[in-house]
């Protein structure tokens, strides 16, 4: 079973990730009906919008492939 972390942004997008910690890896913002995709860079840094799509299965399924 693969373990996801859920946080509330300041603005209140909710961002979904597969780390304990959010300066590693990716996550997925959830944003009324799309959801955005951003990798970060290992050891933190600027988040870069890897894709938005239009269901969470199509993003998750790609974040999953970029681990």
């Amino acid at each position: 079973m693969v373990k996801l972390s859920a946080y509330y942004h300041e603005n209140g997008i909710l961002m979904i990730q597969r780390a304990d910690y959010i300066e590693d890896g990716w996550f997925i913002e959830i944003d009324g009906s799309y959801f955005r995709l951003y990798e970060i860079p290992p050891g933190g840094g600027k988040a870069e919008l890897i894709r938005i799509y239009k269901t969470f299965q199509e993003a998750y399924r790609t974040a999953i492939s970029m681990t």
